[in-house]
């Protein structure tokens, strides 16, 4: 299983222990992304990520980029079907998902939310995957 640090610098998931390494650390942000190279709205994200990991770069957010085509098991364990999809967790636990392209600021809010979270809202999510409005952060059916 690979992931990308940044794209074309790879990592095996399994011989570094990343996930079970995300469970010991349940306050750890983690930026899961997940696309191809080919996939246009996938390279537009590029400068939105990239923006991403400096604004956060003294909050300690790991980012990672997984290409769907190489990784499609593992994908389909985190119910990835679209592409981008974009994953914030706090330690083993999706706390925002966001699928397709949008405006930087959709990102920064789901980071500042993963952020502030208690760890009781933190377990609430775990294994919920909702809709959620980003600007008024209700549900939406």
């Amino acid at each position: 299983m690979l992931i990308y640090g940044e794209r074309g610098i790879m990592s095996n998931l399994l011989e570094n222990g990343f996930m079970e390494n995300l469970s010991k650390n349940p306050d750890k942000l983690t930026i899961l992304h997940y696309g191809t190279n080919w996939c246009q709205n996938c390279e537009r994200m590029e400068p939105i990520l990239k923006e991403l990991k400096q604004r956060y770069k003294d909050e300690n957010v790991d980012f990672k980029f997984i290409d769907v085509e190489e990784q499609i098991e593992f994908c389909e364990e985190n119910r990835v079907f679209s592409i981008p999809t974009t994953c914030v967790l706090r330690g083993d636990t999706v706390v925002e998902r966001i699928i397709g392209c949008h405006d930087d600021d959709v990102y920064f809010k789901a980071v500042d939310n993963a952020i502030n979270l208690t760890k009781a809202e933190v377990e609430a999510t775990e294994n919920e995957i909702v809709n959620i409005n980003l600007d008024t952060r209700e549900k939406i059916n």
